[in-house]
């Protein structure tokens, strides 16, 4: 009984072991763009943020 268990068990992580190297290199062509979008947008935000106090700092400087 138990060694059926085992064989069934090491079928099982065969098949995972192959499911897994093949999806390995694969994401589906949304999550790619999603992920791009995120890091574009976080970008700007940093940049904005940047600017931002970089004006801040020039108004006070001016202002002395």
């Amino acid at each position: 009984m138990e060694n059926d268990n085992n064989e069934m068990n090491e079928i099982k992580d065969k098949k995972n072991k192959k499911l897994n190297k093949e999806n390995k290199g694969t994401k589906n062509k949304k999550k790619i763009i999603m992920e791009a979008i995120q890091k574009i947008v976080a970008l700007i935000i940093l940049i904005a943020m940047v600017a931002a106090s970089a004006g801040y700092l020039i108004s006070y400087i001016v202002n002395l």
